[in-house]
C-alpha cells in the first residue's frame, strides 16, 4: 500500500457495520467494536 493514501477507520464504513454485526470482539466480560480492533491492529 502505498504511503501517501492513509487508510482511516470511516473510510469502510459499511464492512465496518457488517464485521461488527457478524464478528463481535468479546475479552472475557469486554466488548469491542471489531472494526477499531481491525483498524488498530494494522499499525
Amino acid at each position: 500500500m502505498s504511503e501517501d493514501k492513509k487508510t482511516t477507520l470511516t473510510d469502510n464504513q459499511g464492512f465496518n457495520k457488517w464485521l461488527e454485526e457478524n464478528y463481535p470482539v468479546e475479552i472475557e466480560e469486554y466488548e469491542f467494536p471489531s472494526g477499531d480492533v481491525l483498524y488498530q491492529g494494522k499499525e
